[in-house]
């Protein structure tokens, strides 16, 4: 028999969070909304929500260790009875709840995804721009027929057809910004920029990774996006490619400068990748190798923007997207 459980607002804030993203590892969750506790009562409180059916946990069987070892994360998603907890408090049902066993193999790149969302949030809620809408990798579609093969039910899933040849284009994930026009005049308004993601775990060539930019190219020059996203026909389109390492930059770099598309490819790493930095520093490089940011704050605001060497910017004027 259950015993009865009383949740606390950290609790609710978990839950909700778990509704947004999808997944969150112990690490996270310990991080993002226990800090104020040790590691190990947070497992218990996690153990505590979880007998009651709101959560559902999951070991990674394949994990990319760091150097010196390190434990195997557990990953925790939410239940149709966490987002029944979650809509009869806060009114809404989270969008992104357990169906399914996920398949732990996947899981790495998942949490990776997440992680890439959570530092682009928490930079715009500290910086206090609107916060982006996202569609998740596994976000289904309104549409999808239940013997559709699950590729197809994605709304990330786009499929082209050319000179005989059929090719598709599946980002990780993708969000619709709003970039303030001014950072000083909140009246001057925003500017949408349409980002797709791309996190790379080095687990493919480069030659793999190569033959996405087809894909991209039809989806940007068809501008499929407008299916879901009707509001960003004019937007600026970008793809962020977030990375391992510097030297898997180079690598990409050199297999992709000739296409195209890869002008509008931004990479940076996901070590640089976190809230003080997603926005206002210039970890984005561009296919040329500049490095840019998403907003350029003018000195004004108090915040001086440095190089990736930690030397100070040459100021530039105010621009919207990297």
């Amino acid at each position: 028999m259950k015993t009865s459980l009383q949740l606390q607002d950290r609790d609710v804030a978990l839950l909700s969070e778990l509704g947004q993203v999808g997944l969150l590892d112990t690490d996270l969750i310990h991080r993002r909304h226990f800090a104020a506790v040790t590691r190990r009562r947070c497992q218990q409180r996690l153990q505590e929500i979880q007998k009651q059916g709101l959560t559902h946990s999951v070991a990674l069987t394949v994990w990319y260790g760091k150097r010196g070892g390190g434990h195997v994360p557990t990953i925790h998603c939410l239940t149709e009875r966490g987002a029944d907890a979650i809509e009869s408090i806060a009114g809404a049902r989270p969008q992104r709840v357990l169906r399914s066993d996920p398949k732990p193999e996947t899981l790495h790149h998942r949490l990776a995804v997440v992680q890439a969302r959570l530092a682009l949030d928490d930079g715009c809620r500290a910086l206090g721009v609107a916060m982006p809408e996202w569609i998740m990798e596994q976000d289904r579609r309104d549409d999808a027929q239940p013997n559709d093969p699950p590729s197809r039910q994605r709304v990330l899933y786009h499929e082209f057809i050319a000179g005989g040849k059929k090719f598709t284009c599946q980002p990780d994930a993708a969000c619709l910004m709003r970039i303030p026009r001014d950072a000083h005049r909140s009246a001057a308004g925003t500017t949408p920029l349409l980002v797709f993601w791309e996190v790379d775990r080095s687990t493919e060539r480069t030659a793999q990774t190569t033959n996405k930019c087809p894909g991209y190219g039809a989806l940007l020059e068809r501008r499929d996006y407008r299916r879901y996203w009707p509001q960003a026909e004019q937007a600026p389109v970008r793809v962020f490619w977030v990375c391992r390492s510097r030297q898997r930059i180079a690598s990409l770099t050199v297999s992709l400068r000739e296409k195209p598309v890869a002008q509008c490819f931004r990479l940076t790493t996901a070590d640089e990748l976190r809230a003080e930095t997603a926005l206002t520093l210039p970890i984005w490089r561009t296919i040329d190798g500049q490095c840019r940011e998403i907003i350029r704050l003018p000195p004004t605001m108090g915040l001086s923007p440095v190089d990736l060497l930690g030397h100070p910017a040459p100021y530039l004027p105010p621009h919207v997207g990297p």
